[in-house]
Parts: C-alpha cells; structure tokens; sequence
C-alpha cells in the first residue's frame, strides 16, 4: 500500500513555499500519496474551532505529516488572541497523536561546517503543557503562576532517545538543565539519567547547566553531539544552535510518538536569524529537507537521501523547485 503523507500548508507563506517546490513534490507520484490537511487562520475563521475533529482524524490516519509553515495568527490577524492556534493546533495535535519527543538536527556548512548538533527535547510537558492562572489580573498587582509539570516517565522517554541518538550518531550525550537552581524537576532529570545511562555502557555523557550550554555553543559548538533537555530550555537551545551554525533555513525538526503507533510529524526549522529577504528566498530548502526526513522514516531511504542533499545550501540547485 502506498504510504500517505498528510501536508499542512499552515499559512499563507507555507502554501507558496509548497508551490515552489511543486515539481518537485510530483516527481514523488510513484512513491507517495500526498494528501493536503487545511489548519490554520482560515479554517478557524471559518469553522470556529483550532483542530477541527475531521482534520485530526485525517492526519492521525496518515503515515507522515508535514507542515510548511507555522498554522498559527500573522501580524494582520490581531483579532486571534494569542496561543489561541498554538495551543488549540500545534500543543493539541502534541497531546492528541502523543508526539512526545522533538528532535533537531543542525549541520554547518561553509564556514560553519564541522557542527552536527542534534537538540532532543522533551515534547510533552513543562511550562508549555501548564494553563496557568492570574490573580488580581488587570490590576497594578496582578500575579501569574505557571507550573513546570515535570514526570520521570516522559523524562526517561527523553533521555533513552537521547543516549539511542548519541549511540547511532557516534557522539557524546550533554544533559543540559538548571538543576542547581530547579531542584525538584532538574533533579528528575539528573536522577533518571544516571539511571537510564546504565543501559548505555558505550555513550560518553555528562551534566550542563542550561546557560552554559548556551554559552559554549556560541565558542565552541564543534565540541557538541547530542543534547537532551526539557520543553522550554530545549526550544530556545534549538534557536540558539541554529543560530550558531547559520542552519535556520534548512533545519529540520521532527516530532515522534515514542511508545506508542501513529505518524511522526516534520516541519522546517523556524528560521531565527537570517533577514526577511534572505528567508523568501531560501525557505524551500526546509521544506525539501522535512519531506526528505519524512521518506526515510517511512523507508524510502534513497528518495528521502536525495532531497537531504537537495536542501543543504553548499549542495542544493537553484531549481530544486522547479
């Protein structure tokens, strides 16, 4: 049976980055169905709800998603409150598919070339996961509360998908975290990494805090493999790598369902650093590398190879979209 991938155009700058790679996406007729899945500003205007059920079910049937683009509000849509889409989109489908860990891959080329930094974050929980409240809300002393929801069995997901990285990739594993500071959840990381390190005798590890993680990334990204983390530290760490190695516009990150069936979801890097201009005219390559990491995970190991090679910079064609 041919395998389906659910696409997502997301917006409006999604939808014109599939169109430039249009050719490119029919020449994989005979491998792959694509099948287009609407989320976004549109079908919440028009049906009222972030994730309508048909929606879901479509992309929770598929094989592999890819979303081109984030389906969350623009600046010309200030009548969408924000984390309205994020939540009701991109933390539900989270929650409703289980994508539990995230994983980010980021090679240099060029100058940068040398650093191969994959960033594997803890997708489920933490500060993101938690509502929140607001006392005295509107007032001069209005006060907010925002949990860090923190579990040993989603940190052990984590962190074994982590050491099985460093394993396949021949590389180091850094915990990074704020345990000096964040006692309580950073010592469930520590304690559940010393643990699950003991199934892998042959993975050199060790602890970092956060901010120096970051900082070392900046003088010395060359000196790191894996990295492991939790939801937040891991999504502005994946912005900090990218940035470092100048890989924003080809990035790719990939959700996955760890410990249950269901597709993986891949999408481009949001690209941090370079201009406006210099994104337009670049941000197909993300989208080829995410369609490519998608073939591989279903198996067509040299289709999805191909368009890897197709989304580096120093490699790709300026028709890749043709």
């Amino acid at each position: 049976m041919t395998p389906v991938i659910a696409v997502v155009p997301g917006s409006h700058e999604g939808r014109a980055a599939l169109d430039e790679i249009g050719g490119l996406l029919a020449s994989l007729a005979d491998v792959v169905e694509l099948r287009t899945v609407e989320l976004g500003v549109e079908t919440y205007r028009r049906t009222g709800q972030a994730l309508p059920a048909e929606a879901l079910e479509a992309l929770r049937s598929s094989d592999a998603i890819v979303i081109a683009a984030p389906p969350g509000p623009g600046p010309a849509d200030g009548d969408i409150a924000p984390g309205v889409l994020e939540h009701g989109i991109v933390f539900a489908l989270r929650r409703a598919l289980g994508l539990s860990v995230n994983l980010r891959t980021f090679t240099g080329v060029g100058e940068e070339a040398g650093i191969d930094i994959a960033v594997v974050r803890e997708n489920s929980e933490g500060a993101y996961f938690s509502p929140g409240d607001l006392v005295h809300d509107g007032t001069a002393d209005e006060i907010a509360v925002q949990a860090v929801v923190t579990s040993a069995s989603a940190v052990e997901r984590c962190l074994r998908y982590g050491f099985e990285q460093a394993r396949l990739r021949g590389q180091s594993l850094v915990v990074a975290h704020k345990v000096r500071v964040l006692t309580v959840s950073g010592g469930i990381w520590i304690r559940t990494a010393e643990r699950v390190a003991r199934d892998f005798p042959d993975v050199a590890w060790r602890v970092e805090s956060i901010d120096t993680c970051c900082g070392r990334i900046v003088s010395d990204p060359r000196s790191y493999g894996v990295i492991a983390t939790d939801n937040v530290f891991g999504d502005i760490l994946a912005d900090v790598v990218s940035a470092r190695a100048r890989a924003g516009d080809y990035a790719v990150s990939v959700e996955r369902p760890l410990g249950r069936s269901g597709p993986s979801l891949f999408e481009p890097m949001h690209d941090t650093h370079s201009s406006a201009a210099e994104h337009l005219a670049r941000r197909h390559l993300g989208l080829i590398g995410a369609f490519g990491a998608a073939l591989v995970d279903l198996g067509l190991v040299e289709r999805g190879t191909e368009l890897h090679t197709a989304s580096i910079p120093s490699t790709a064609g300026s028709g890749a979209g043709a």
